[in-house]
């Protein structure tokens, strides 16, 4: 049964959430500018420093326990539709969440508590100047652990990709280095902004603006690899409710730079001469700023990520793939560089205020230079030109695809001259996903040559049209190989479930940057095997028939395709009668395209020829593009 969350439930989760991680980060953020911009710069108030460090470690480890009181009870709601001690005790101890909210929270309690035994009045006598603190240390290492913990608390924890939990880590980490040693910083600031000297202020600031570009290389780092794992391209960017908050997440990223460099570049230069207002004011409006992209972020991870969705692109018009390939566009190029080079410079005269007269020159410059034309750059769009393949080309879809034609396929089908199931003419093996999925509804279904009644698609779900697709996308690529069976231009083969000797492959596509030879296989045809090429090693699959008992010498190969549906995929996409595919083979080149046929009756190369035909493929790419599939 699908619970919908009430309001207020939905605002205890994202409110526990977010308390969670600003607490976290402000503790971990504290501790680590404690010890590593803080200690040993000698501030004659450095005791009223400590004090303060200390009644914000505790105010934050007061928001972290209260986050854990509203935040674990809503979500064992969420997951068990039931408020009770049971329930609770259940998501605590008996899932990653609960066991990782659990541990962070120990982990914060305990490095709080070592920090401030270390800092507090009754502390014991600090070693040496420039040793650190081994309990300031131990704190940081423990409060460290529970940032890293925010990677088993989001999307991240769901994701095959273990790279990207180390990732989102890592981010989570730098963002707590970087917002959470703010607080301190201002009030660093402000205590010292009574000494006659500012020495201790400006060592201060200068150690953190090492610390804060390390953490922005590192977040901007992480955050482009998030992007790819959890948005996608630029479909799931501005197509999507993720995507848009992501992008004022990122532009709230980017106020944060703004204002970082401004504090370098303006401010900081000012302490000099005593003045701390002016960056004290700053640092403070950037921890806001701070605190609002961490609520934008405790947004996100409430959202079903982008590539989970299908965009709905918003514009009329969609980035051309093919404007580079146009001879003029080079010029379009150049007029673009010089008006952003003009454009660039005119905001920058208005830093200094003997170059700002030159900011009204920059405008008439750019009013009179001629302007790129656009329209090269781009191609008409639609709702739809960014969706993904949900069945991602697999044998199975193929095959019920095929079976979709024949139920509603009408007399037409029967004319072999002229099929209209075959649209070898429609170019579509070089149309994306979503403009064939739009086109085959709005335009082939009510005005084109359609196998089917017009109307018909339209009363189909999007998975079965997403099935038609890859059969029509089959179809056209046996037509295409069958007249010289080598393909013209790239088309991938379908997405094959294999069983390899070394277990190191599940599916054919996990083969890819290796030469594979694809083999159909019966009791009675064993087919062609390839010679040995030392310099391009090719992987045998074997392919046997389901309808006939397994090949006696199916052992030679290095896996062996699996699935009822194989077979009759591959006699689609090579052209072939499923009754004569025995014997035939398929080369798919390092790329991942179907580049060669070899039919039972050809005849065969010896080494040498077979060595030069390996060769040539792997020098000579594919032509075209073929769109990548996104199985859902």
């Amino acid at each position: 049964m699908t619970w919908d969350l009430p309001g207020s439930l939905e605002l205890a989760l994202r409110l526990g959430r977010g308390l969670d991680l600003a607490a976290t980060l402000q503790i971990f953020g504290a501790l680590l500018f404690t010890l590593l911009v803080a200690r040993d710069l000698g501030t004659p108030d450095g005791d009223v420093q400590r004090a303060w460090t200390v009644r914000l470690l505790r105010f934050a480890l007061a928001l972290k326990l209260i986050a854990l009181a509203v935040w674990l009870p809503a979500q064992a709601v969420s997951m068990t539709e039931a408020l009770s001690l049971d329930a609770v005790w259940l998501v605590a101890a008996h899932t990653q969440f609960g066991q990782a909210v659990i541990l962070r929270t120990v982990l914060l309690v305990v490095a709080a508590g070592l920090a401030v035994r270390c800092l507090g009045p009754a502390r014991r006598p600090s070693p040496a100047p420039g040793s650190p603190l081994p309990a300031l240390w131990s704190a940081n290492l423990l409060a460290g652990g529970a940032v890293a913990l925010q990677s088993l608390l989001g999307h991240s924890a769901a994701a095959d990709d273990r790279l990207l939990v180390w990732l989102v880590s890592l981010h989570v980490l730098a963002a707590g280095a970087w917002l959470g040693g703010l607080l301190p910083l201002w009030h660093w600031l402000r205590t010292s902004s009574a000494s006659t000297s500012q020495g201790p202020a400006q060592r201060a600031v200068s150690r953190f603006s090492w610390l804060g570009l390390a953490a922005v290389i590192t977040l901007v780092l992480t955050a482009w690899w998030q992007a790819e794992g959890l948005i996608g391209g630029l479909g799931g960017w501005l197509g999507t409710p993720y995507g848009w908050l992501a992008l004022l997440k990122t532009l709230g990223f980017g106020l944060l730079l703004g204002v970082a460099a401004l504090n370098r570049l303006v401010f900081t230069p000012r302490l000099q001469r005593g003045d701390a207002r002016a960056l004290r004011l700053s640092i403070a409006w950037e921890a806001a700023l701070g605190l609002l992209v961490i609520g934008l972020a405790v947004a996100l991870a409430s959202l079903q990520p982008a590539v989970h969705l299908q965009p709905q692109w918003p514009l009329p018009w969609q980035p051309d793939p093919d404007a580079w390939d146009k001879p003029w566009i080079g010029t379009e190029i150049e007029r673009a560089a010089v008006i952003a080079l003009i454009a660039v410079l005119g905001l920058a005269s208005l830093v200094g205020r003997r170059t700002r007269l030159l900011f009204p020159v920059a405008l008439v410059a750019i009013y009179l230079l001629p302007l790129p034309n656009w329209r090269d750059f781009v191609q008409p769009a639609h709702p739809g030109s960014f969706y993904r393949s949900e069945t991602g080309y697999t044998a199975a879809s193929i095959v019920r695809g095929q079976a979709l034609t024949l139920q509603h396929c009408t007399q037409a089908c029967a004319n072999p001259q002229d099929n209209p199931a075959d649209l070898d003419a429609y170019n579509i093996w070089q149309r994306s996903d979503g403009d064939l999925f739009d086109w085959l509804t709005r335009v082939f279904d009510t005005i084109g040559h359609s196998p089917f009644a017009h109307g018909t698609l339209a009363s189909l779900d999007a998975r079965q049209r997403w099935q038609l697709i890859d059969y029509f996308r089959a179809r056209v690529s046996g037509n295409s190989v069958s007249r010289t069976q080598r393909w013209p231009y790239a088309v991938p083969p379908p997405a094959l479930s294999i069983a390899c000797k070394d277990e190191t492959a599940l599916d054919l596509r996990q083969l890819r940057g290796r030469f594979v030879y694809l083999l159909a296989v019966s009791p009675t045809v064993s087919g062609w095997r390839p010679p040995v090429v030392p310099d391009h090693p090719v992987v045998i699959v074997t392919l046997g028939d389901p309808g006939e008992p397994a090949a006696a010498d199916g052992r030679a190969a290095d896996c062996q395709a699996t699935g009822t549906d194989a077979w009759q995929a591959m006699a689609i996409a090579g052209g072939r009668d499923p009754a004569a595919l025995a014997g035939t083979g398929f080369v798919i080149d390092p790329q991942g395209w179907l580049r060669l046929q070899v039919l039972p009756d050809d005849a065969k190369p010896d080494a040498a020829d077979w060595a030069r035909e390996l060769q040539s493929m792997a020098t000579t790419p594919q032509p075209g593009r073929a769109p990548s599939a996104h199985a859902h």
